[in-house]
C-alpha cells in the first residue's frame, strides 16, 4: 500500500478555510468598533476564525512531511495563543517583538478567549491531502492569510492628538495596561451615589458593550462618553455611548489585576483640553483619575474632590424589599355598577365581580390588601381615576364607604400626600436593595402624623376612628434606568398606599 503524498497546503484550497479568512478580514476591518455587534462577539469571532486560519497557514509554510510535524505546527500556534491570552508578560513580549518590525499590536489578555481552541480539530481536518495543486491560489491564500493574522490585533483606539474631556484616566502603573470602559444611561441620585458609588451603582446599570483601550506608561484617555466618541473617531473607530441621564455621569472600568470600578462625576464639570501623552499634572488634577499598582493589584484613584471612584460592591443584594406595589385593572367602569361578589385571588389581589345596568358581568382586579376593601355584595360602586402630579390614584365609592388607592407617589419628608391628611416621615429599614434591573433602593419604614412607624406590607395605620391606611411599599430610589419596572423609574422616596373611609 502506498501512502498518499503529503499536501501541507491542502487547507488553503478548501472553502471553509477561505470562509474563516473572510470572516477574519471582515470582522477586524469592518465590524470591530462599528457598533453593529457587541464587542465581546467580534472579539470571539476573530479568535475562532484565527484558530482556523493561522495553524493551517503555519503548516503550509513549512514542508512538513509527517503528521507529527504538522501537529507540532498546530501546537506551536495554540501554545502561543494560550500564552498571550493568559500571561501579560508573554503578551508584552509579543507586542514588543512586533514593534521591532513596525507592527503596533493590541492584544487583550482574556482567558475566556481560549474557547477558540475548540476550533483546532476543525482546522486540522482541513489539512488532509486534497486533489489539485493550484499554485496561484495557494500563494494568494498565504498572502491574504498573513495579512489577516497580522491585522487581527489592531492599533489602540487612542487619539494621537489632544482631546477635550471632563474626566480622563492616566496610566501611572509604569508599564502598558489595557482597560475596558462600559457606559450607562442610568439616572442616579448624584448626592447619594457620590458617598458610595460602588454600592448605589451596580453592574446591571451598564451596557454590555465594552470599549477596550491600551495605554502606554503615562498615557491618558478620556472617560466621559462625548470625549470617548470624539477621541475614537480620530482613530477611525465609531462608537455610540449613551449620553448621561440626570446631573452626573458614570462609567465602569475594568482591567487586569483590578476590580470593576465605578467612576462618577457631576456633568457641570468643565471640559478641558488634555494631551494624551500628559498624565495630567498640568491640569492641577481636575477631572483626573490615576491608575496605580501596589502589591500586584491595580486601583483607580480620584485626584480631585469632584470625582468619586470606588470598586463595585461584592454583594448585589444587601437586603430584601418589603411589601408590594399596588395596582388595578386598566379598564375602569365608566358608570356606576353593582358589586355581585368579591374574592381574594393569588398574588395578593382581590377580584370584584361587577354587574352593569343591562346585566353584563365583568371582573375587575385590585392588587391591595383585602381588609382595605370596605364593600359588600349588593353595593352600588362608582370608579374615579385621579392622575395627580405626585402619583396615580383611583377612588371606589359607595353610599356608605370610600376606598382610595395610590401608587408611585413621590413624597418629601414632612409633606402630606393625597388623602392621608397628615405629614409622612420615613425611616431607613435596611442598607439597600439591588433590583435585577439594576435599580438601587433603600426600603423605608413609614410614620403618619404621630402614629408609630410601620413596615410596608404590615398592619393598618389608624388615621381616625373611621379612616385607616395601608402602605404597600415605601422606598427611596437612588439609581435606576429605563428598562426597570415603571414603579422604579423615578428617583426619590416613593410610596404606595390605600385610605379606607367607613360610615359616610
Amino acid at each position: 500500500m502506498h501512502e498518499r503524498r503529503d499536501d501541507p497546503a491542502a487547507a488553503l484550497r478548501r472553502p471553509l478555510w477561505w470562509a474563516a479568512l473572510a470572516t477574519l478580514l471582515i470582522n477586524d476591518h469592518l465590524l470591530k468598533g462599528a457598533g453593529l455587534l457587541p464587542g465581546w462577539l467580534t472579539g470571539k469571532l476573530s479568535d475562532v476564525a484565527g484558530m482556523l486560519v493561522a495553524p493551517a497557514l503555519a503548516a503550509s509554510l513549512i514542508p512538513l512531511r509527517r503528521n507529527g510535524m504538522r501537529a507540532a505546527a498546530f501546537g506551536a500556534v495554540a501554545l502561543l495563543f494560550a500564552l498571550i491570552k493568559l500571561s501579560p508578560e508573554a503578551r508584552d513580549a509579543l507586542v514588543s517583538a512586533a514593534a521591532l518590525v513596525g507592527l503596533r499590536w493590541r492584544i487583550v489578555v482574556d482567558p475566556t478567549d481560549l474557547v477558540a481552541l475548540a476550533a483546532l480539530p476543525v482546522g486540522w481536518s482541513l489539512t488532509r491531502p486534497a486533489s489539485g495543486r493550484r499554485v496561484a491560489l495557494q500563494r494568494t491564500a498565504m498572502a491574504l492569510g498573513g495579512v489577516a493574522c497580522m491585522a487581527t490585533s489592531q492599533p489602540d483606539p487612542v487619539a494621537v492628538e489632544g482631546y477635550e474631556a471632563q474626566v480622563f484616566i492616566a496610566n501611572n502603573v509604569g508599564r502598558r495596561v489595557e482597560l475596558g470602559i462600559r457606559f450607562s444611561d442610568a439616572t442616579v441620585d448624584c448626592a447619594a451615589a457620590q458617598l458610595s458609588p460602588g454600592t448605589v451603582i451596580g453592574r446591571a446599570l451598564f451596557q454590555d458593550e465594552l470599549v477596550r483601550v491600551g495605554l502606554d506608561p503615562r498615557e491618558t484617555f478620556p472617560l466621559d462618553p462625548a470625549a470617548v466618541r470624539e477621541a475614537l473617531a480620530r482613530a477611525g473607530v465609531t462608537v455610540a455611548p449613551p449620553a448621561p441621564a440626570g446631573r452626573c455621569g458614570v462609567v465602569l472600568i475594568t482591567g487586569e489585576a483590578m476590580s470593576e470600578t465605578v467612576i462618577l462625576w457631576p456633568l457641570s464639570l468643565p471640559r478641558r483640553t488634555v494631551d494624551p501623552r500628559d498624565p495630567g499634572e498640568s491640569l492641577q488634577n481636575v477631572g483626573r483619575v490615576s491608575l496605580t499598582e501596589e502589591g500586584g493589584l491595580r486601583r483607580a484613584r480620584a485626584l480631585s474632590s469632584e470625582l468619586s471612584v470606588q470598586p463595585l460592591a461584592l454583594s448585589s443584594t444587601h437586603c430584601e424589599r418589603r411589601g408590594s406595589s399596588y395596582s388595578w385593572s386598566d379598564r375602569v367602569p365608566p358608570r356606576a355598577v353593582t358589586l355581585r361578589d368579591l374574592a381574594e385571588v393569588p398574588g395578593g389581589c382581590v377580584e370584584l365581580t361587577l354587574v352593569d345596568d343591562v346585566g353584563a358581568t365583568d371582573a375587575w382586579f385590585l392588587c391591595a390588601p383585602r381588609d382595605a376593601v370596605p364593600f359588600s355584595p349588593g353595593d352600588r360602586i362608582t370608579f374615579t381615576v385621579t392622575n395627580a402630579l405626585s402619583g396615580k390614584g383611583i377612588e371606589l365609592r359607595s353610599d356608605r364607604a370610600r376606598l382610595s388607592v395610590w401608587r408611585d407617589v413621590g413624597i418629601q419628608p414632612g409633606a402630606s400626600p393625597p388623602d392621608l391628611g397628615a405629614p409622612v416621615d420615613t425611616g431607613t429599614l435596611c442598607t439597600g436593595h439591588r433590583d435585577p434591573c439594576g435599580a438601587f433602593t433603600l426600603p423605608r419604614t413609614v410614620r403618619v402624623g404621630s402614629e408609630a412607624a410601620v413596615t410596608p406590607g404590615e398592619g393598618p395605620i389608624a388615621l381616625s376612628p373611621t379612616r385607616t391606611a395601608y402602605f404597600g411599599r415605601a422606598e427611596h430610589v437612588l439609581a435606576t434606568r429605563g428598562t426597570c419596572d415603571p414603579s422604579l423609574r423615578a428617583l426619590g422616596i416613593v410610596v404606595d398606599y390605600t385610605v379606607t373611609t367607613r360610615g359616610l
